[in-house]
């Protein structure tokens, strides 16, 4: 199905579109990756959440334990003073590590600047729950004995954990301001007035973006201090689980109910349209594909797990079975129904005689009825195997010349990466993220219920029903789970 160059995303997200990704070999790469190949070694990357943030952290639990109007006012004290410093150029930054490093008496005036609000010295308690804290003997000396809000440090780090919310952009211009006030910036003076009217603008899309830009220019060099701060909330907070463990009840006695009619109706189909005792490979193949598709739907809902891994690998199997059905139905010739049907047998001999010669088959193998798939057709001397696929086309181009290409990106990629065992899919089947905002949202095992298949099944199924009624008409029977 060819792609709008105007049609709109459903997300509304802001993105590189399919269409706007370049093709490198076999690699699709979006805008700023093609960037990123382009100034190898001259680009670096600045990562909010691992790094600044534990470096604005008193800016930032300031923020949450009072309104953003308060809180705005308390920086702005901070800001004033540096402003009006005779030292103001040894302030580098306001990050923990910055202010660490500050001579002993111009560090203790400014941490005293900052706690001079007892509301506010009382929630940067929490800093005393960090054995590694940069300077803490002079933090620790204005900040009250109280016991730490272990609950306001994690709605804190919550609010802020994404670099572009209000809480995290406003504690991102305090940076700037501070920056702008010790003089290690310098920035078009039309531009210093809106930041200093900030938030209090009409419409702040312009200056947001601006705050957010400029602040993230400003690297974090040393990492101890972030470093240490998410290694100590590891290692004294627990994992939260955020999503909760819900029963899977996927089986229906409905739904056997219909699969059993359903295997009626196509045994009765099958006797009404087959006449001949000679090999007929369509016949066998239409109905073939349909009987052993309805087996896997069966399969999947009396083994309840139409939510799990094998009802993924059930709806690939089933896609697949229908774009073959959909090619020889399409195509219609009598020399591809049965160079299908041979391929099959080849690929009985193939095995059998791997585990006739070499091989010590496993416990699922029944060699008896591998030899005789191999040769019921025809003597087996006179079989050819085929190595490769039966049609020489992968199943991408089988879907493109079936007419089915939306199909197959549909339903054929993330089922086979459960196939595969890809890292996306076992991340979708067996991990949750953390709810503890102080592990930055880490992933978690927990095996949670994935998404049912049983409508894709159906759909699909009733698309094989589709093309086995075009064969042999006369078959208005579809499956409703």
């Amino acid at each position: 199905m060819p792609i709008s160059k105007n049609k709109r995303n459903k997300s509304g997200k802001s993105r590189t579109t399919l269409r706007e990704h370049k093709k490198k070999g076999k690699i699709l790469k979006p805008a700023f990756s093609q960037l990123e190949s382009k100034l190898e070694g001259k680009l670096f990357h600045s990562n909010w959440t691992y790094d600044r943030l534990p470096e604005m952290i008193w800016a930032i639990i300031i923020r949450s334990a009072y309104s953003q109007e308060l809180a705005l006012q308390h920086f702005k004290k901070i800001i004033s003073f540096i402003k009006n410093s005779p030292l103001r150029d040894q302030f580098k930054d306001i990050s923990i590590t910055s202010i660490s490093e500050l001579d002993t008496e111009l560090r203790e005036q400014l941490v005293k600047v900052i706690t001079s609000d007892t509301h506010v010295a009382e929630a940067l308690s929490i800093l005393r729950l960090f054995p590694s804290l940069p300077a803490k003997e002079t933090w620790y000396k204005y900040l009250p004995t109280t016991t730490p809000d272990i609950n306001l440090l994690m709605l804190a780090v919550g609010k802020t954990l994404f670099h572009q919310t209000q809480e995290a952009t406003d504690c991102r211009w305090l940076r700037i301001m501070v920056l702008v006030a010790a003089n290690k910036i310098h920035i078009p003076i039309e531009i210093i007035k809106e930041l200093l009217h900030y938030p209090n603008l009409g419409d702040q899309r312009s200056v947001r973006p601006m705050i957010r830009s400029l602040e993230m220019t400003f690297l974090v060099e040393n990492k101890a201090w972030p470093t240490g701060f998410w290694k100590e909330c590891w290692e004294n907070t627990p994992c939260l689980a955020l999503n909760e463990l819900k029963q899977n009840s996927d089986k229906n006695n409905n739904d056997v109910n219909s699969v059993n009619l359903m295997h009626d109706q196509l045994i009765r189909h099958w006797k009404k349209t087959h006449d001949t005792t000679e090999i007929d490979a369509k016949h066998d193949c239409v109905f073939g594909i349909a009987l052993y598709s309805l087996k896997l739907i069966r399969e999947c809902i009396e083994g309840n797990v139409s939510s799990g891994i094998l009802g993924r690998l059930s709806l690939r199997s089933l896609f697949e079975n229908y774009v073959t059905l959909h090619y020889l139905i399409t195509k219609n010739e009598d020399v591809l129904w049965k160079k299908w049907r041979k391929y099959g047998a080849g690929q009985a001999k193939l095995n059998a005689l791997r585990f006739d010669e070499n091989l010590t088959p496993p416990k699922y193998i029944n060699q008896e009825i591998l030899e005789i798939i191999a040769s019921e057709d025809t003597w087996e001397e006179y079989l050819d195997i085929e190595l490769g696929n039966w049609t020489n086309l992968d199943l991408r181009k089988l879907s493109i010349e079936s007419n089915l290409k939306e199909f197959y990106d549909t339903y054929y990629s993330w089922t086979s990466g459960f196939a595969h065992g890809h890292w996306g899919v076992i991340r979708e089947a067996e991990f949750t993220t953390c709810g503890n905002p102080l592990h930055r949202l880490h992933r978690i095992p927990q095996s949670i219920p994935l998404q049912n298949v049983s409508n894709d099944l159906e759909l699909i199924f009733n698309k094989i029903l589709d093309d086995l009624d075009i064969t042999y008409s006369k078959f208005p029977y579809r499956l409703e789970l």
